[in-house]
């Protein structure tokens, strides 16, 4: 399985710490707009895509500087367009793993005190059940954040979205019902940004979030699924065992096998 498809299942983490100005306490996010919406296939039974826009308004406290806004795609996640100041595109790249994942990245100009600016993303998710989790987290306070879901009625019994880890006192949930579909909007205030660090859960973790479920009928139907990413030509356990039985070949003990095992991994395969 390509590691871009673990990468997938968060497609909202939060914006690389190596590429954040210093000054992230001088700037704040007014308001952060996110409008998901589930297209359903042919049969109305299923997803076909899903489509994601982000909408950022930036502003700056103290003194000029500026934004940076960030989003995640792959073979599976385009991004339809970027907008908003400087755009530019990356690889991602992580010390533990190799992936397929890249991010683009829109640095805005905020050139005064109380300057605001406006960053958008359009997002097509070609493969819907990559897209399982909103985490609601940016590397700048956020004064509102409102999620926009729109799922159809023809899938409304089969999808449903499920909160963690929401503020106390600060979001409400609203259901509306329009145009054949049902909208369900979440509007959190005053979230502070969360620091990182070795000694607490990971953010992806900790952070406010919203799960969309129903890709999956059950979990036969997820092994199922992840069960055609195994190559055909799959070695097998034998081979995989002698493989073990070489790398730790001069190990001493336990530890030194898992250290040895682990190496070979991070180092050989991708």
């Amino acid at each position: 399985m390509k590691t871009g498809f673990i990468l997938s299942l968060f497609l909202c983490i939060p914006i690389l710490s190596f590429a954040i100005p210093d000054d992230t306490s001088n700037i704040v996010i007014e308001d952060m707009v996110e409008h998901i919406q589930l297209i359903p296939d042919k049969s109305k039974t299923g997803l076909k895509e899903i489509k994601h826009s982000i909408q950022y308004t930036f502003r700056a406290n103290y003194k000029a500087g500026s934004a940076l806004a960030s989003a995640y795609y792959d073979d599976n996640i385009k991004i339809d367009k970027a907008s908003g100041g400087s755009v530019s595109y990356k690889p991602f790249i992580v010390d533990e793993f190799y992936s397929d994942s890249k991010i683009c990245l829109v640095k805005a100009s905020l050139p005064k005190k109380n300057a605001t600016a406006k960053v958008a993303f359009r997002l097509t998710c070609i493969k819907p059940e990559f897209m399982c989790k909103i985490n609601i987290h940016e590397e700048y306070d956020i004064e509102r954040a409102v999620l926009k879901f729109e799922i159809p009625d023809c899938l409304t019994d089969r999808y449903r979205l499920v909160p963690l880890n929401m503020p106390d006192g600060q979001y409400s949930i609203d259901e509306a019902h329009e145009k054949g579909r049902l909208i369900i909007t979440y509007t959190l205030n005053n979230l502070k940004k969360q620091k990182y660090s070795e000694d607490i859960p990971p953010i992806n973790m900790t952070a406010p979030q919203i799960h969309i479920l129903g890709h999956f009928t059950d979990a036969t139907a997820l092994y199922r699924y992840l069960y055609k990413y195994i190559p055909t030509d799959d070695p097998g356990e034998q081979i995989v065992a002698q493989k073990a039985l070489e790398i730790t070949s001069e190990c001493q003990n336990d530890n030194e096998k898992i250290n040895a095992i682990n190496e070979f991994i991070h180092q050989n395969i991708q």
